[in-house]
């Protein structure tokens, strides 16, 4: 695949599979932003990988809002969102802790919704676009202790098919 031509955001760019994602883009042809709550991981990943750094939390609007426009700007025109950005939080299911089921669907499912959906503006004004969201084995299945991760996954998945239905005619 000729990726030269790709402007890509990858979020949760600067540990695990988000780093990985980015290097291999990079190592390809690509040019990558890679965003990150955490600056000083951020500025290291971005220096070892030759990308660039846009410090934003998903699960604020206000970031993500600026993510993508800042993305737009750096890459002069962007085409390729990965949706990485995740956290795992496991519990019994007696003893979910509601703040903490609600900021891992804040950062795992409602910030990888405004991501696509600021990122959904810009493409369909622009009739082409790629948005890759990065789900897991937990949202096949469940296991123990998996409510609250497991739920943001199987949701991740079932919003990737509506945006597919949604989007497909704008390429």
């Amino acid at each position: 695949m000729d990726l030269k031509n790709a402007k890509v955001l990858v979020t949760g760019g600067s540990l695990g599979i988000g780093y990985a994602a980015a290097k291999s883009l990079i190592d390809a042809g690509a040019k990558v932003v890679i965003c990150g709550r955490d600056e000083k991981k951020l500025e290291q990943a971005a220096k070892e990988l030759g990308a660039i750094p846009v410090l934003a939390d998903v699960s604020k609007e206000s970031d993500v809002i600026q993510l993508i426009g800042k993305t737009i700007k750096a890459l002069d025109g962007y085409n390729v969102l990965i949706n990485n950005a995740a956290y795992g939080y496991f519990s019994p299911l007696t003893g979910i802790d509601t703040a903490k089921f609600n900021d891992v669907l804040m950062t795992n499912i409602t910030g990888a919704m405004m991501c696509g959906r600021e990122s959904a503006k810009y493409f369909t004004e622009k009739n082409y676009g790629n948005i890759v969201n990065i789900a897991s084995s937990a949202g096949t299945g469940g296991f123990a202790n998996g409510s609250p991760y497991c739920a943001t996954k199987f949701a991740l998945r079932g919003m990737n098919e509506c945006w597919r239905a949604e989007l497909r005619k704008h390429n």
